[in-house]
């Protein structure tokens, strides 16, 4: 997912429109949509603007370094296992069929090994309540992605999500609507 996808489906889930937008950070709609096409690339200091504006952490909205591809998220995870050694294993998970049968399929799992893997499993821990929540439409799509969004600030007790957009959205209302189905 490069820079223009992130801004223009935060932009979305906001209710933002290009121009909109774009005065909140003193441009207009021709320059938000070139940055979200790709044409155009905004210096450091606006991306941080733009974050801003959306509320969301600008190391978010950063790409430099992110998997666009699963290739690319492999070598990620080659390389965070360089630093953080994980350990991979085979699982045999239960599965229920439409029709109510059962089957059983090997999956792999991965988890940490070392002292990383206690921030690890909180984090997951954390990240599988806010999904189960967003899955069970509990929370809207815009809740959801805002606490992904501003990470780890967001798993205090006391953090409230910023909302923007007046439209409520949950699961699968935003994915027909646009069509965002990679993204969540």
């Amino acid at each position: 997912m490069n820079f223009g996808s992130i801004l223009k489906f935060f932009r979305s889930l906001r209710g933002y429109t290009q121009a909109k937008l774009g005065a909140k950070v003193g441009l207009n709609d021709v320059r938000i949509r070139q940055y979200e096409s790709g044409a155009r690339t905004p210096r450091e200091d606006l991306q941080k603007e733009l974050a801003e504006s959306l509320d969301i952490k600008d190391l978010y909205l950063e790409t430099g370094g992110f998997p666009e591809s699963l290739e690319e998220a492999m070598y990620s995870l080659f390389k965070l296992d360089t630093t953080y050694p994980l350990k991979i294993e085979e699982v045999d998970i239960e599965y229920t069929g439409k029709k109510g049968n059962t089957y059983t399929k090997t999956e792999y799992v991965m988890h940490f090994q070392d002292a990383a893997a206690a921030s690890m499993t909180s984090f997951l821990t954390a990240w599988k309540k806010m999904r189960d929540a967003y899955d069970n439409e509990e929370i809207t799509l815009e809740e959801y992605q805002d606490w992904k969004a501003n990470f780890p600030g967001s798993t205090s007790n006391n953090y409230k999500p910023t909302i923007m957009n007046k439209e409520k959205n949950y699961k699968y209302h935003f994915e027909e609507k646009y069509k965002l189905y990679h993204y969540i």
